[in-house]
This record gives C-alpha cells, sequence and structure tokens, in this order.
C-alpha cells in the first residue's frame, strides 16, 4: 500500500488579507502616537518612554505582519505538501522544510490558552531526534522558537492552520492517514522479506532511502527551473549535494549552485556541471 496522494495546502488569501489589515492598523496606530503624542490624563500612560514604546513596538509588529502577509500572498509556494515521502513544511517563520515519515514517532493535537474562554489548536509533529531537526535551523532565532518549542511540546516541529486554507480537524486527518499508511508500508515490507533487519542496519537502510529520495527531490526542482541535459543528483545523509550534467555556459553553472544553497537546507554542494563546449 502507497499513499499515492500528494497534498497541497496553500495559505488563505482571505486570512491573509485580514491579516495585512491588522498590520496597517497597527502600523497606522503607531505613526499616529509618535506623531500626535496623544494626551491621556494618566501619569502612566503619559510617560514619554511608554508612550513611545507602544508606538514602536506597534509599528515593528505592523511592519512584520505586513511584510509577512504581502510575501505569502504573492507566493505561489504551498505552505504545506503531503506525500509518499512525508511533509514539506512552508507554513511558518520557523518551518524546516521536508519531514521524512521515518522520522515521526507520532502526530497529536496540543492545546495552549488564547484567552479566557478560548484555547488555540495547533498539531505536534513528535520525531526521533529532534536534535538533527534543529542541527538544519542556522537562523539563531528561529532555532531558539524552535528549541521553545520543543521544552513546550515535546518537538521543534509544530503546525497551526491560522492562515492556511483549511481547517483543523482535515489537516490532522491527513497527516495522520499519511503517517498510518507508511507505517502499513514498512510493516508490509518486512513481513514480505522476513524477519526485520537488525536495528543498525535499519537506520544505514533507513538513511540512505532518505538520502536518495532528497536527491530526487532536488533532481525534480532543477528539472523544473533549469536546462540541464545528462542531470545527475546525489545526496548524502547531511543532505550534502553533488551534481552532474550539461549546461550551456558559466553563468548557468553557477546559478544553480546558488540557487541550492538559497532554496535548499544543503549545507554543500559539489558542483561538477560541465559546459558543453568542455563537452565538445
Amino acid at each position: 500500500m502507497t499513499h499515492s496522494k500528494k497534498i497541497e495546502i496553500h495559505f488563505s488569501r482571505l486570512k491573509l488579507i485580514k491579516l495585512l489589515c491588522f498590520a496597517f492598523l497597527f502600523l497606522a496606530c503607531g505613526i499616529w502616537m509618535l506623531r500626535f503624542q496623544p494626551d491621556t490624563q494618566s501619569v502612566f500612560l503619559d510617560n514619554p518612554y511608554f508612550k513611545n514604546g507602544i508606538a514602536i513596538l506597534a509599528l515593528l509588529m505592523g511592519s512584520f505582519g505586513s511584510y509577512y502577509a504581502l510575501k505569502k500572498l504573492f507566493t505561489p509556494k504551498p505552505a504545506l505538501v503531503i506525500d509518499a515521502l512525508g511533509i514539506i513544511d512552508h507554513s511558518s517563520a520557523v518551518a524546516i522544510g521536508r519531514i521524512h515519515w521515518s522520522d515521526i514517532t507520532e502526530i497529536r493535537e496540543h492545546k495552549t490558552p488564547a484567552g479566557a474562554l478560548s484555547k488555540h489548536r495547533f498539531i505536534v509533529v513528535l520525531l526521533q531526534d529532534p536534535a538533527a531537526y534543529l542541527s538544519r535551523q542556522a537562523h539563531g532565532l528561529k532555532r531558539k522558537t524552535m528549541e521553545a518549542n520543543l521544552r513546550q511540546c515535546g518537538s521543534p516541529v509544530t503546525l497551526s492552520v491560522t492562515g492556511l486554507d483549511t481547517t483543523f480537524e482535515l489537516l490532522e486527518s491527513e497527516l495522520q492517514q499519511g503517517l498510518a499508511t507508511y507505517r502499513d508500508t514498512e510493516a508490509e515490507t518486512i513481513e514480505a522479506i522476513g524477519t526485520p533487519l537488525p536495528k543498525d542496519l535499519q537506520e544505514k537502510v533507513a538513511a540512505a532511502n532518505k538520502a536518495h529520495e532528497y536527491a530526487m527531490e532536488i533532481q525534480k526542482m532543477l528539472d523544473a527551473e533549469f536546462v540541464i541535459a545528462e542531470l545527475q543528483v546525489a545526496a548524502t545523509a547531511d543532505h550534502t549535494l553533488s551534481i552532474t550534467g550539461v549546461v550551456t555556459n558559466q553563468g548557468t553553472k553557477d546559478a544553480i549552485g546558488e540557487y541550492l544553497m538559497l532554496h535548499t537546507d544543503t549545507p554543500k554542494v559539489y558542483n561538477g556541471l560541465t559546459l558543453e563546449e568542455e563537452e565538445a
């Protein structure tokens, strides 16, 4: 049994437009407070440090919110992809990208208070090796946020439907189904070959399979973006890439290397592409 469906979940344009409106409101309030310095007849609220601090905070929140909303409104990339390999997460500022089913131990709901009478629900993706995913996040602030998630929820990876064009129940159902399908397939494979492999060998096979899957994913990405003859992509367990093939000029070769460093989580690219004139 295989998980044949590839499910793409995009950002909700309506939710993003609402976020953009609130962000502009924060910007307007911050500018108004700095410009007109309103008098509230309160010693505490009229303190210039407090008042200007609130105004600057409103400007920062409005700026970040408007940047995020505008960026996502004009980004065709789906926020979440669920496929046979696992999950591709681009749904938040601390999204980690590809998460393989083989790395996931459990998917569960988590609730945090969102108000006096309500709670915010999100999905926690529990991992076999959280440290490996933390190490993929080089950005300091994002890494700190993921570490906080790990302490609070037991995993650095959490998913929220806020801003997504789906419901919590539907997203959780699709994720649970994908994980269950992967495990059924794994069980069928073990049954077909008889006795399960030793654990250390299982880990090596799993690492090799994930590296191969990652290489195939990158190859499809490059095929969609560039014209490369005889393209071959190989990857190691830490996502180091090696690419070979033939391109028309040095500029294209350099652009491909830069593209991979910018759009993937690879720590290093061995660019073995050759030029057409060299082949001739």
